[in-house]
């Protein structure tokens, strides 16, 4: 069951000031899990607005500050598929403490699919694996929150 979403922009401070941030939340006006989404380098724009307003529709407030965080905990990841197996070992190696929070079941390969393939807007789109990133999310999310 999908909720009616609530969209704003707002700004978050930082020490190098405001953030220009995009939240988005069911609109039943109680309190609901908090999901930090972290954008790709081409920051706020639409097709981000309408991912955020899809995880927002199963019950979850979303927020996404244009700034980049440094974060040790990474819950997902949504890696594509390469030709080349180093590949993937390269990766982990490059999330430096990241990668402790990183089990088998948390690490997903969407086959066939290149870097971006979640991003409508951009020409490696792949509905088919957004489609099932898109399930994948969720079914995290209701494993980290039960309530929801």
């Amino acid at each position: 069951m999908t909720m009616s979403v609530a969209f704003s922009t707002l700004d978050v401070p930082t020490a190098d000031g405001n953030a220009d941030s995009y939240l988005a939340r069911p609109d039943d006006g109680t309190a609901h899990p908090g999901v930090l989404f972290y954008m790709d380098a081409y920051g706020l724009r639409p097709w981000l607005r309408e991912m955020m307003e899809a995880i927002a529709a199963h019950g979850y407030t979303v927020l996404a500050p244009n700034i980049f965080y440094r974060t040790g905990r990474a819950p997902i990841l949504p890696m594509p598929d390469s030709a080349d197996p180093a590949a993937h070992a390269k990766f982990f190696v490059a999330l430096g403490p990241a990668r402790a929070a990183l089990t088998p079941d948390k690490a997903v390969v969407y086959p066939n699919t290149r870097h971006g393939f979640t991003m409508r807007d951009t020409p490696v789109f792949d509905q088919a694996a957004y489609d099932r990133h898109l399930t994948d999310l969720l079914a995290l999310l209701r494993r980290a929150s039960p309530s929801t």
